[in-house]
Protein backbone atom coordinates (compact mmCIF):
# COMPACT_ATOMS: atom_id res chain seq x y z
CA UNK A 1 0.00 0.00 0.00
CA UNK A 2 1.25 3.87 0.10
CA UNK A 3 1.68 3.75 3.62
CA UNK A 4 4.17 0.87 3.81
CA UNK A 5 5.98 2.20 0.70
CA UNK A 6 6.37 5.74 2.60
CA UNK A 7 7.30 4.19 5.81
CA UNK A 8 9.85 1.91 4.12
CA UNK A 9 11.17 4.61 2.45
CA UNK A 10 12.01 6.74 5.03
CA UNK A 11 15.08 6.25 5.90
CA UNK A 12 15.90 6.44 2.46
CA UNK A 13 14.74 9.37 1.96
CA UNK A 14 16.73 10.65 4.92
CA UNK A 15 19.61 10.31 2.78
CA UNK A 16 18.43 11.53 -0.07
CA UNK A 17 17.92 14.84 2.00
CA UNK A 18 20.95 15.05 4.02
CA UNK A 19 22.53 14.74 0.54
CA UNK A 20 20.12 17.81 -0.84
CA UNK A 21 19.66 19.71 2.10
CA UNK A 22 18.23 22.73 -0.31
CA UNK A 23 15.57 20.41 -1.70
CA UNK A 24 12.41 19.68 -0.47
CA UNK A 25 10.19 16.64 -0.12
CA UNK A 26 6.96 17.04 0.60
CA UNK A 27 5.68 13.88 -0.14
CA UNK A 28 6.81 10.06 -1.12
CA UNK A 29 3.86 8.16 -0.61
CA UNK A 30 3.35 6.57 -3.37
CA UNK A 31 5.53 9.02 -5.56
CA UNK A 32 8.32 10.86 -4.82
CA UNK A 33 8.07 14.59 -5.05
CA UNK A 34 10.93 17.19 -4.96
CA UNK A 35 10.50 21.05 -5.14
CA UNK A 36 13.75 23.31 -4.98
CA UNK A 37 14.38 26.87 -5.77
CA UNK A 38 17.64 27.27 -7.91
CA UNK A 39 19.26 29.68 -10.29
CA UNK A 40 18.60 28.30 -14.39
CA UNK A 41 22.09 28.27 -15.01
CA UNK A 42 22.57 25.37 -11.74
CA UNK A 43 18.98 23.82 -12.63
CA UNK A 44 20.15 20.87 -14.97
CA UNK A 45 22.60 19.88 -12.86
CA UNK A 46 20.27 20.09 -9.52
CA UNK A 47 17.55 17.82 -11.52
CA UNK A 48 20.73 15.24 -12.58
CA UNK A 49 21.93 15.11 -8.87
CA UNK A 50 18.84 14.49 -6.90
CA UNK A 51 17.89 11.69 -9.27
CA UNK A 52 21.27 9.98 -9.35
CA UNK A 53 20.75 10.17 -5.31
CA UNK A 54 17.28 9.07 -6.02
CA UNK A 55 18.16 6.41 -8.04
CA UNK A 56 21.16 5.12 -5.49
CA UNK A 57 19.40 5.03 -2.65
CA UNK A 58 15.83 3.18 -3.78
CA UNK A 59 17.96 0.66 -5.33
CA UNK A 60 20.03 0.32 -2.18
CA UNK A 61 16.70 -0.96 -0.32
CA UNK A 62 15.17 -3.01 -3.55
CA UNK A 63 13.12 -0.28 -5.11
CA UNK A 64 13.20 0.65 -8.90
CA UNK A 65 13.37 3.75 -10.45
CA UNK A 66 10.44 4.17 -13.12
CA UNK A 67 12.58 6.33 -15.57
CA UNK A 68 9.61 7.27 -17.98
CA UNK A 69 6.96 8.07 -15.03
CA UNK A 70 9.59 10.79 -13.79
CA UNK A 71 9.10 14.18 -15.59
CA UNK A 72 10.48 17.66 -14.51
CA UNK A 73 8.85 21.03 -14.68
CA UNK A 74 10.61 24.67 -14.66
CA UNK A 75 9.31 28.27 -16.06
CA UNK A 76 12.03 27.55 -18.29
CA UNK A 77 13.85 24.77 -20.38
CA UNK A 78 16.83 23.35 -18.55
CA UNK A 79 19.17 21.00 -19.90
CA UNK A 80 19.40 17.23 -18.36
CA UNK A 81 21.64 14.86 -18.22
CA UNK A 82 20.48 11.94 -16.72
CA UNK A 83 17.80 10.83 -18.94
CA UNK A 84 14.36 11.86 -17.61
CA UNK A 85 11.23 13.81 -19.28
CA UNK A 86 11.09 17.54 -18.82
CA UNK A 87 7.67 18.82 -19.33
CA UNK A 88 6.49 22.80 -20.50
CA UNK A 89 2.86 22.79 -19.77
CA UNK A 90 2.95 21.45 -15.74
CA UNK A 91 2.67 19.02 -13.36
CA UNK A 92 1.12 16.92 -11.05
CA UNK A 93 2.80 16.35 -7.57
CA UNK A 94 1.09 15.23 -4.72
CA UNK A 95 -2.01 14.86 -6.62
CA UNK A 96 -2.32 18.38 -7.62
CA UNK A 97 -1.88 19.86 -10.82
CA UNK A 98 0.88 22.37 -11.06
CA UNK A 99 1.22 24.48 -14.12
CA UNK A 100 -0.60 27.39 -16.72
CA UNK A 101 -4.17 27.24 -16.49
CA UNK A 102 -5.40 25.11 -19.28
CA UNK A 103 -3.10 22.52 -17.87
CA UNK A 104 -4.80 22.67 -14.61
CA UNK A 105 -8.49 22.56 -15.86
CA UNK A 106 -7.81 19.84 -18.20
CA UNK A 107 -6.02 17.55 -15.62
CA UNK A 108 -8.91 18.64 -13.55
CA UNK A 109 -11.72 17.62 -16.02
CA UNK A 110 -9.73 14.44 -16.69
CA UNK A 111 -10.10 13.69 -13.00
CA UNK A 112 -13.49 14.35 -12.81
CA UNK A 113 -14.47 12.25 -16.00
CA UNK A 114 -15.46 9.53 -13.98
CA UNK A 115 -17.44 10.73 -11.88
CA UNK A 116 -19.38 13.09 -14.62
CA UNK A 117 -20.33 9.67 -15.76
CA UNK A 118 -21.57 8.35 -12.70
CA UNK A 119 -23.68 11.57 -12.25
CA UNK A 120 -25.69 9.97 -15.15
CA UNK A 121 -25.71 6.61 -13.84
CA UNK A 122 -27.03 7.51 -10.29
CA UNK A 123 -30.68 8.04 -10.63
CA UNK A 124 -30.64 4.51 -12.40
CA UNK A 125 -29.76 3.14 -9.16
CA UNK A 126 -31.99 2.65 -5.89
CA UNK A 127 -32.74 6.03 -4.13
CA UNK A 128 -30.67 5.46 -1.03
CA UNK A 129 -27.72 3.56 -2.69
CA UNK A 130 -27.25 6.65 -5.25
CA UNK A 131 -27.42 9.57 -2.61
CA UNK A 132 -25.19 7.48 -0.20
CA UNK A 133 -22.65 7.29 -3.41
CA UNK A 134 -23.55 10.82 -4.22
CA UNK A 135 -22.91 12.21 -0.90
CA UNK A 136 -19.51 10.14 0.26
CA UNK A 137 -18.02 8.99 -2.69
CA UNK A 138 -18.95 11.22 -6.21
CA UNK A 139 -18.54 14.61 -4.61
CA UNK A 140 -16.00 13.95 -2.68
CA UNK A 141 -13.48 13.98 -5.20
CA UNK A 142 -14.92 17.18 -6.66
CA UNK A 143 -14.24 18.87 -3.13
CA UNK A 144 -10.77 17.75 -3.20
CA UNK A 145 -9.76 18.86 -6.76
CA UNK A 146 -11.85 22.48 -5.47
CA UNK A 147 -9.39 22.21 -2.15
CA UNK A 148 -6.44 21.86 -4.38
CA UNK A 149 -6.49 24.66 -7.01
CA UNK A 150 -6.87 28.28 -7.14
CA UNK A 151 -10.39 29.27 -7.51
CA UNK A 152 -10.03 31.19 -10.15
CA UNK A 153 -8.13 27.83 -11.62
CA UNK A 154 -11.37 25.59 -10.93
CA UNK A 155 -13.93 27.78 -11.26
CA UNK A 156 -15.17 27.30 -15.19
CA UNK A 157 -14.97 23.65 -14.05
CA UNK A 158 -16.97 23.80 -10.32
CA UNK A 159 -20.15 25.25 -12.40
CA UNK A 160 -19.85 22.01 -15.10
CA UNK A 161 -19.84 19.96 -12.05
CA UNK A 162 -22.39 21.91 -10.42
CA UNK A 163 -24.79 21.80 -13.39
CA UNK A 164 -23.91 18.01 -13.42
CA UNK A 165 -25.37 17.23 -9.97
CA UNK A 166 -28.24 19.13 -10.04
CA UNK A 167 -29.42 17.43 -12.80
CA UNK A 168 -28.48 14.31 -11.34
CA UNK A 169 -30.62 15.04 -8.44
CA UNK A 170 -33.76 16.31 -10.04
CA UNK A 171 -33.47 13.39 -12.15
CA UNK A 172 -33.48 11.31 -8.74
CA UNK A 173 -36.49 13.37 -7.07
CA UNK A 174 -38.34 12.39 -10.46
CA UNK A 175 -38.14 15.89 -11.90
CA UNK A 176 -38.42 17.55 -8.67
CA UNK A 177 -35.47 20.10 -8.63
CA UNK A 178 -33.22 19.66 -5.08
CA UNK A 179 -34.24 21.66 -2.20
CA UNK A 180 -31.50 23.96 -1.06
CA UNK A 181 -30.94 21.90 2.11
CA UNK A 182 -29.53 19.44 -0.27
CA UNK A 183 -26.64 21.41 -0.21
CA UNK A 184 -26.16 22.72 3.73
CA UNK A 185 -23.70 21.09 6.32
CA UNK A 186 -25.57 19.93 9.14
CA UNK A 187 -29.26 21.36 9.79
CA UNK A 188 -30.70 18.38 8.10
CA UNK A 189 -28.46 19.18 5.29
CA UNK A 190 -27.37 16.35 3.02
CA UNK A 191 -23.68 18.27 2.91
CA UNK A 192 -23.40 18.18 -0.95
CA UNK A 193 -21.27 21.14 -2.17
CA UNK A 194 -22.15 24.05 -4.60
CA UNK A 195 -18.71 23.87 -5.50
CA UNK A 196 -18.65 26.84 -7.37
CA UNK A 197 -20.19 29.20 -4.19
CA UNK A 198 -17.81 27.84 -2.01
CA UNK A 199 -14.67 27.83 -3.28
CA UNK A 200 -13.00 30.16 -0.83
CA UNK A 201 -13.84 27.99 1.66
CA UNK A 202 -12.80 24.74 0.80
CA UNK A 203 -9.89 22.90 1.51
CA UNK A 204 -8.06 20.07 1.34
CA UNK A 205 -4.96 18.05 3.22
CA UNK A 206 -3.01 18.14 -0.88
CA UNK A 207 -3.58 21.72 -0.90
CA UNK A 208 -2.40 22.58 2.83
CA UNK A 209 1.16 20.28 2.35
CA UNK A 210 1.56 22.07 -1.15
CA UNK A 211 0.88 25.36 0.82
CA UNK A 212 3.57 23.97 3.98
CA UNK A 213 5.85 23.68 1.21
CA UNK A 214 5.50 26.95 -0.48
CA UNK A 215 6.09 28.60 2.13
CA UNK A 216 9.26 26.70 3.75
CA UNK A 217 10.88 27.02 0.46
CA UNK A 218 9.29 29.57 -2.02
CA UNK A 219 8.61 32.12 0.40
CA UNK A 220 8.13 34.42 -2.81
CA UNK A 221 4.91 32.33 -3.33
CA UNK A 222 3.63 32.71 0.08
CA UNK A 223 1.27 35.58 -0.13
CA UNK A 224 -0.69 33.41 -2.78
CA UNK A 225 -1.37 30.73 -0.30
CA UNK A 226 -3.82 30.30 2.89
CA UNK A 227 -2.23 29.19 6.27
CA UNK A 228 -1.35 25.52 6.18
CA UNK A 229 -2.76 23.32 8.66
CA UNK A 230 -1.35 19.73 10.48
CA UNK A 231 -2.42 16.67 9.22
CA UNK A 232 -5.69 15.25 10.30
CA UNK A 233 -5.78 11.63 9.05
CA UNK A 234 -4.85 8.76 11.53
CA UNK A 235 -2.74 7.70 9.10
CA UNK A 236 -1.13 10.58 7.90
CA UNK A 237 -0.23 11.51 11.65
CA UNK A 238 1.14 8.29 12.13
CA UNK A 239 3.76 8.76 9.08
CA UNK A 240 4.29 11.69 10.43
CA UNK A 241 5.14 10.90 13.68
CA UNK A 242 7.21 8.16 12.77
CA UNK A 243 8.94 10.16 10.50
CA UNK A 244 10.07 12.29 13.47
CA UNK A 245 11.02 10.02 15.22
CA UNK A 246 13.87 8.80 13.42
CA UNK A 247 17.44 9.58 14.07
CA UNK A 248 18.23 13.36 13.59
CA UNK A 249 21.37 11.92 11.61
CA UNK A 250 22.50 9.46 8.64
CA UNK A 251 25.13 7.32 8.32
CA UNK A 252 26.77 6.61 4.76
CA UNK A 253 28.28 3.91 3.42
CA UNK A 254 31.57 4.55 4.78
CA UNK A 255 30.15 4.76 8.32
CA UNK A 256 30.52 8.74 8.23
CA UNK A 257 27.45 10.30 10.31
CA UNK A 258 25.71 13.62 9.05
CA UNK A 259 23.68 15.26 10.43
CA UNK A 260 20.04 16.36 8.94
CA UNK A 261 20.61 19.90 9.48
CA UNK A 262 17.14 21.99 7.96
CA UNK A 263 17.67 23.44 5.09
CA UNK A 264 19.07 26.41 4.30
CA UNK A 265 16.66 29.77 2.90
CA UNK A 266 16.88 29.95 -0.96
CA UNK A 267 18.88 32.27 -2.96
CA UNK A 268 16.73 35.38 -4.03
CA UNK A 269 15.19 35.62 -7.73
CA UNK A 270 16.04 32.25 -7.75
CA UNK A 271 13.94 29.69 -10.88
CA UNK A 272 11.13 27.76 -9.39
CA UNK A 273 11.61 23.85 -10.35
CA UNK A 274 9.69 20.57 -9.62
CA UNK A 275 10.29 16.86 -9.92
CA UNK A 276 8.25 14.49 -10.31
CA UNK A 277 9.18 10.83 -9.44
Amino acid sequence: SSDLFALGMMTAMKKVQAAHPAVAFPSFVDDVDACSTTAARDAGAAVDGVVATLRREMGAIGVTFNDPKTHVYTRSGVDIESGVTQVKEGITTMGVPVGDVAFQQAKARKRLANSFEQLELLPELDFGDAMRLLRFAVSKRATFLAGSLAAEVFQPVAVEWDAAVHSCLTRMFKGVPPHPRCFLSGQGGLDIHKIADELPLLRCLASSRAVECIRAYLPALAHLTTPASPPTHPVHIEIQAAWEALPAAVTDSDGVLHPLAPPPPPPPRAEIGRAHV
